[in-house]
């Protein structure tokens, strides 16, 4: 898409749906931040929990949640790459369109 934008007029790229839903990216991007805060509140509370007082009773699924908290970590890893890839096309992308599109005071 980039590179038909870089080799057309970008109006026309606009008119022509050529574009990505650039609005839609965003929202993306957003879900999957409240995902990691989300996450990383719940690893946080698991952290607490097993740092607190343990008793025979605690010990087991303290462990299951620190395992948890490990599956979560590698999850977080994966959607901050995605997010990271994302930001960074959504970049190149204005970048091109801005280069494209004249300045109202150059006219």
């Amino acid at each position: 898409v980039i590179k038909s934008i870089e080799e057309s007029d970008a109006l026309q790229a606009f008119m022509h749906g050529e574009m990505p839903n650039i609005p839609q990216k965003v929202d993306t991007c957003k879900d999957m931040i409240d995902t990691c805060t989300e996450l990383a509140d719940q690893s946080k509370s698991s952290i607490d929990a097993f740092l607190g007082k343990w008793t025979l009773d605690t010990a087991v699924p303290r462990i299951q949640a620190m395992r948890r908290l490990v599956s979560f970590s590698k999850l977080m890893e994966g959607m901050v790459h995605q997010i990271h890839k994302l930001i960074k096309a959504m970049m190149t992308l204005l970048r091109v369109i801005a280069a494209k599109v004249p300045r109202a005071g150059d006219q």
